[in-house]
């Protein structure tokens, strides 16, 4: 059954998935962290893992259930991508700007995200700063955009509908999945600093989930994503000189961040058409 048209106020559709895909995937991802940990792996690597797995639950969900996860149910490719550009642009700005000034005018805020760069332990291997750097600006974006907003917020948003008036049934939906999935986004950093920003954290969670409805594709927060992750960092390295790189051109890779996004974006766009062309 293709997914119904978006409602006026969202481009993006209501899809087939139903409410519990994302109790299932909240269970599968808890189950294999703890896993992870009971392994042993901790750590830049046990981040490597736990991104991975955040994306592999995400898009094996879906599948599993309904034996149908295409790119129409996720919005890979954009249908206007020049509105998507300029969502992502717009949101980005605002986003840093609020975020600056809430810094600027909070000092807890600002010790909070101090805590958090110096938290990183960057500056003593250029290997552990390289992989760090692409965790933070590459598979955190892929891997909690998939989860929180692709799996969560879209099963509850779509699933919830089913259950209530159509019209008024599909805004219920996206603002239980935004409240649930940014809430679970910001509990998942509770790291060094980051307990501190949990508010913050939700806001930003609501913005990513506002970037998915807008544009009806899971690129558009994942870019958003990246690109929030790669200023906060350079503007975290230039304002603190006790944090440093091991390497120079480390910084380099940070910038280039939302561009291996673009490229993986695209690739796993090819797969699931491929994969549909094969199935069909």
């Amino acid at each position: 059954m293709p997914p119904h048209p978006p409602p006026r106020w969202s481009a993006l559709p209501v899809g087939h998935w139903r409410w519990w895909y994302a109790v299932v995937g909240v269970a599968a991802v808890v189950g294999l962290l703890f896993a992870l940990v009971l392994l042993g792996w901790v750590g830049v690597w046990g981040q490597v893992a736990q991104f991975l797995l955040f994306m592999l639950v995400a898009l094996a969900v879906p599948w599993a259930i309904s034996r149908r996860a295409t790119a129409v149910d996720w919005g890979w490719v954009p249908a206007r991508p020049w509105r998507t550009a300029v969502v992502v642009a717009v949101l980005t700005v605002a986003t840093f700007v609020v975020v600056e000034a809430i810094e600027r005018l909070d000092p807890a805020a600002a010790q909070a995200a101090a805590t958090v760069m110096r938290g990183f332990g960057l500056g003593h291997d250029a290997t552990f700063d390289a992989v760090l750097v692409l965790c933070i600006v590459v598979l955190a974006p892929l891997g909690e955009e998939l989860l929180f907003r692709g799996l969560i917020h879209r099963s509850l948003r779509d699933g919830l509908a089913r259950h209530l008036p159509p019209g008024w049934g599909v805004a219920v939906g996206a603002a239980v999945g935004a409240v649930v999935s940014a809430g679970l986004f910001a509990y998942a950093h509770g790291g060094e600093g980051q307990a501190q920003q949990l508010w913050q954290l939700v806001g930003i969670g609501l913005v990513l989930v506002l970037a998915f409805e807008l544009t009806g594709s899971i690129s558009a927060p994942v870019l958003l994503h990246s690109l929030n992750n790669t200023l906060a960092l350079a503007v975290g390295l230039a304002r603190y000189p006790d944090v440093r790189l091991a390497r120079p051109w480390i910084e380099h890779l940070a910038w280039g961040g939302p561009l291996l996004v673009l490229l993986l974006l695209g690739l796993l766009s090819v797969l699931f058409r491929s994969g549909a062309h094969r199935a069909g």
